[in-house]
């Protein structure tokens, strides 16, 4: 159950920023810098929680 979440959620997140980064920063270049931020953070947190399972030795 648990794998079949976190695929879902890398495969949202992954799509989220393909759509956000042809049609914002890509073609139109109206990024603004408070999305920019969001999608850092967000990205952080995702690469710190798949640290934490490695450390835990939790297979996903």
């Amino acid at each position: 159950m648990f794998q079949s979440i976190f695929l879902n959620m890398y495969t949202t997140l992954f799509t989220y920023y393909t759509t956000y980064n042809n049609n914002e920063a890509k073609h139109n270049n109206t990024a603004e810098e408070q999305e920019i931020d969001f999608l850092l953070y967000l990205t952080g947190s995702f690469i710190r929680f798949l640290i934490k399972l490695k450390r835990d030795e939790v297979k996903v």
